[in-house]
């Protein structure tokens, strides 16, 4: 299963390869329901594959993996990026990757899931470009 984002490119563009993310959060987020989301431990940073296609193409993760009699998912670590969040106040976070990310496309990703399912699956990306070194 993949998770696609339309277009070829992100809206939001940085020319720094350290770029500087701020996570806001509810205070009244509950970790149980699907789809809530409490703090940036709960997202990785993932490389984004684009493809070409109609209407310009789109931008894909995988985000499951069917085999024959199970169903895993997480995120592929060899197109994951490390980053260090800091609190700055109650549900406010400074985040950084730990290291300069190359020119391409990336999003903050966090999978929730019901009862441990795949079918109760949601999927929270925020996206970004680099475009230079």
């Amino acid at each position: 299963m993949k998770a696609e984002l339309p277009g070829p490119r992100a809206a939001v563009r940085s020319a720094d390869a350290t770029p500087v993310f701020y996570m806001y959060f509810s205070p009244g987020a509950n970790i149980s329901e699907v789809g809530s989301i409490s703090s940036p431990s709960q997202f990785s940073l993932i490389a984004l594959d684009p493809k070409s296609g109609p209407h310009g193409g789109v931008r894909e993760v995988r985000v499951a993996h069917h085999g024959l009699l199970h169903m895993t998912y997480g995120n592929d670590e060899k197109k994951s990026s490390l980053f260090d969040s800091k609190r700055i106040r109650p549900y406010v976070y400074k985040v950084t990757p730990n290291g300069s990310l190359n020119p391409g496309e990336y999003a903050f990703i966090a999978t929730t899931t019901l009862a441990g399912t795949a079918q109760g699956a949601s999927v929270v990306m925020y996206d970004f470009g680099v475009d230079s070194r």
